[in-house]
């Protein structure tokens, strides 16, 4: 006898039949709670994600995000922004050089230029 035909295992779970029995199985990112119900894994709060920053749990699975100053690659991982390879990314005036940081950048005084008294400029 199958079992299965006849819808007996709860949401987010399918039934595998088996001589003689059935077993539900709850779908990938959920498992089975007192009550005998798939629940939502929190991959987060469990830390069993593998984001590199920052996890956001989602209904069945996660999603990865990233910081500013850095760039989400492969879903998971965030890799830092290099601001200084592109001018429209950092502020630094002509009498500065832009130094990359990590998730940044810092303006620098070129060789020859001092702050001036109100930190904004060099000169």
């Amino acid at each position: 006898i199958n079992e299965c035909i006849n819808d007996i295992c709860p949401d987010k779970s399918t039934c595998v039949n088996k001589l003689g029995s059935y077993e539900c199985n709850c779908a990938t990112g959920y498992e089975i709670n007192s009550t005998g119900l798939c629940r939502d894994i929190d991959e987060c709060a469990d830390n069993t994600h593998i984001c590199s920053q920052h996890c956001i749990n989602t209904e069945g699975s996660y999603d990865c995000s990233c910081s500013n100053g850095f760039m989400q690659r492969f879903k998971y991982f965030c890799f830092d922004i290099n601001e200084c390879s592109n001018s429209n990314l950092h502020n630094c005036t002509g009498n500065e050089v832009c130094q990359n940081t990590v998730g940044s950048f810092l303006c620098q005084c070129k060789d020859g230029f001092t702050r001036s008294s109100n930190g904004l400029t060099c000169k």
